[in-house]
C-alpha cells in the first residue's frame, strides 16, 4: 500500500508542475480546445515526461531498498507519511530539475551550433 502512496504522491507533484506549464500554453493560444493545448504539451515536453517516470521509478527503487535492507522503517514512527511528503516534494521539483536541465543542454547544443555555422 506504501508504494501506491509513494506514487500517487509523486504523481501529484508532477501535475502539479505540468499544470502550470500547461497553463502557459494554454495563455499562449487562448483560442486553442483543451486536447490541442494538451497536445502542444506533449510535443514540447515528452522528453520531461519519461524522465520523470524515471524518476518515479528510482523513488520507488529507493523506497523498497530502505524497506528491505534497513530499519528506519520500525525506527521512526512517521516513516510511512514523511515518504509520503517526500515523493510529492520530489515529484514537483524533480520537474523543476529536468526542466532546468534540458534547458542548459538545449543552450549548449544552439551555442555549439550556431559556432559551427558562423
Amino acid at each position: 500500500m506504501e508504494y501506491v502512496i509513494i506514487i500517487v504522491a509523486q504523481i501529484f507533484g508532477i501535475l502539479f508542475h505540468n499544470y502550470l506549464k500547461i497553463k502557459q500554453i494554454d495563455d499562449r493560444r487562448p483560442d486553442d480546445t483543451f486536447w490541442e493545448v494538451m497536445n502542444v504539451f506533449y510535443r514540447e515536453n515528452a522528453l520531461t515526461l519519461i524522465l520523470s517516470t524515471i524518476i518515479l521509478a528510482f523513488t520507488v527503487f529507493v523506497h523498497a531498498v530502505i524497506i528491505y535492507y534497513t530499519d528506519l522503517r520500525d525506527t521512526f514512527y512517521y516513516y510511512d507519511l514523511s515518504a509520503a511528503g517526500l515523493s510529492l516534494v520530489l515529484g514537483y521539483q524533480g520537474q523543476k530539475i529536468v526542466y532546468k536541465a534540458l534547458d542548459k543542454g538545449t543552450a549548449v547544443v544552439d551555442r555549439k551550433l550556431d559556432e559551427k555555422v558562423k
